[in-house]
């Protein structure tokens, strides 16, 4: 893998890109294995693509998340992986991408046959110094399960106030009648003075 640059033209371990001045070192340097390490272990799908989505490189996540291990992925297009619906999405920001605009959006991925059912993902793609364009595919699966499960605490919390509620009302009726009941002139012979 290529290491990446900063905004600033300046490779991790300080030298100069190419196109401004000279070319990092054939050595990977300490910088540069790190930033390697963490393409490579990123929790969400890291995917490099030229202009037209096809893709170069991919990191672990990505290959999990698409279906391909092994560096499989590398030359098929980012397309294959997006059901026909969402593809002129993928195009429309594609294009926005290589047009330097950092697009995000939701959708789906289809992993390669065989391989898992659809997942929604996160998308968000970015333009590189070298003009390849960096995708970002983060599986929202895990999101909407949380997601599922915090409307499921949340309508019981809401459940039980509710039941909370009533209980406490007749409690408090109970003890106004008995207040009520208290404060009542009482009549009969034991409340009479002789």
């Amino acid at each position: 893998m290529q290491s990446p640059q900063s905004a600033h033209g300046a490779w991790p371990d300080g030298q100069l890109s190419p196109a401004r001045g000279p070319a990092p070192s054939p050595t990977p340097t300490a910088h540069e294995s790190t930033y390697s390490a963490a393409f490579e272990l990123a929790p969400c799908g890291l995917v490099v693509t030229d202009d037209q989505g096809v893709i170069a490189e991919a990191n672990l996540s990505a290959e999990t998340l698409l279906g391909l291990p092994g560096g499989a992925l590398r030359g098929k297009a980012l397309a294959v992986f997006v059901p026909d619906r969402d593809r002129k999405a993928l195009r429309e920001h594609t294009a926005e991408a290589a047009a330097g605009q950092r697009p995000q959006w939701r959708g789906t991925v289809t992993p390669a046959q065989g391989h898992g059912p659809p997942v929604p993902v996160q998308f968000a793609v970015s333009r590189c110094p070298n003009h390849a364009l960096l995708w970002s595919l983060t599986n929202l699966s895990r999101v909407a399960a949380l997601e599922s499960e915090v409307r499921r605490l949340d309508d019981g919390m809401w459940a039980r106030v509710a039941e909370r509620t009533v209980h406490l009302t007749l409690k408090i009726e109970q003890l106004e009648a008995e207040l009520r009941s208290l404060k009542e002139p009482r009549t009969g012979p034991e409340n009479m003075r002789a």
